[in-house]
């Protein structure tokens, strides 16, 4: 089982229950204006490669167990109502998933 929890650090629970936090996402995601009440993150774990939509950051991120996060270079999307969008963001991104 993997998690984000809500003071942004990423742990990995053993079958046994066991819990280890692997790192952290503060500093990485979009908390300006919203933490700590509505951080909006969606994760999908593939291996040592945690994937994270940030919702109110409008990107998503590759998070890989030993190394950190790196921004996730997006071909395309739409950026739908959102004014100033760089290339390579999405407008509020949500539902991730990762296939190994």
């Amino acid at each position: 089982l993997c998690t984000v929890r809500r003071n942004l650090s990423l742990h990995r629970q053993s079958p046994c229950g066991a819990s280890t936090e692997l790192g952290t996402l503060r500093g990485m995601i979009s908390e300006d204006d919203h933490w700590p009440n509505d951080v909006t993150v969606d994760l999908a774990v593939a291996g040592k490669d945690w994937f994270i939509a940030d919702y109110f950051g409008q990107q998503l991120l590759r998070w890989r167990e030993g190394t950190g996060a790196d921004v996730v270079e997006v071909a395309g999307g739409n950026p739908g109502n959102v004014p100033g969008l760089r290339l390579g963001q999405l407008a509020w991104p949500r539902g991730i998933a990762a296939d190994s």
